[in-house]
């Protein structure tokens, strides 16, 4: 894994020229995206090409983009205990404007439809919760969760045939529960070991926290 050196000349200069000795952990987070962010384009993530699932019998295949765009969302929570060494960190990080776009097919009373559709999600959250002990530099996060998944709007689009409110709103339902369950998956799988890859490395490279 390669991290930019313009961005790890940045994170020691702001904490080792702190004079109370104090990791500002908004700084820290703030450069942890922002290294994720380039990885998730190096490393083939965004876009994402892989959404292949089924859902209430509508078969979806298509492609999420927006993935490299992760942003603090507040103040993270930075608390140490003297006695064991041990930082936790608690915070929120988020995207904003994904959008998916899809091909769909369905079997209509033995009748094959397909279409496309195109998806917008306006904004997601994840809460990031992870510890370091200071004697050891080993990290662990404890906790890497999608907690709110905003406004899904979808456009289907295909040629009018019998019926075609009934197979909208199958279409529509479908892509809302595949763009929830899609992202959630994404975000606590791949998107997770990334932050974590990358706050092990900022340890190993010597970055205090």
């Amino acid at each position: 894994m390669s991290v930019n050196l313009s961005i790890i000349t940045t994170i020691c200069f702001i904490f080792l020229t702190n004079a109370q000795g104090d990791v500002d952990p908004n700084e820290y987070l703030d450069k942890v995206l922002e290294e994720v962010n380039k990885l998730t384009i190096e490393q083939g993530i965004e876009p994402y090409n892989a959404i292949d699932s089924k859902f209430f019998g509508v078969h979806i295949t298509g492609e999420l983009h927006g993935l490299s765009s992760w942003f603090r969302q507040g103040n993270a929570k930075r608390t140490e205990n003297k006695a064991s060494k041990i930082v936790e960190v608690d915070a929120n990080i988020g995207l904003k404007n994904l959008t998916i776009d899809l091909n769909w097919a369905l079997q209509l009373a033995f009748i094959p439809v397909t279409g496309q559709a195109t998806s917008s999600v306006d904004s997601i959250v994840t809460n990031i919760r992870f510890r370091v002990n200071l004697d050891t530099n080993i990290l662990i996060i404890t906790k890497f969760k999608v907690t709110e998944v905003g406004k899904i709007t979808t456009e289907v689009k295909a040629i009018p045939v019998p019926f075609m409110d009934k197979i909208t709103g199958m279409v529509v339902s479908a892509v809302g529960n595949l763009a929830k369950n899609a992202i959630a998956k994404l975000v606590e799988g791949q998107v997770k070991n990334l932050v974590e890859d990358t706050l092990n490395h900022f340890l190993v490279l010597g970055i205090p926290f």
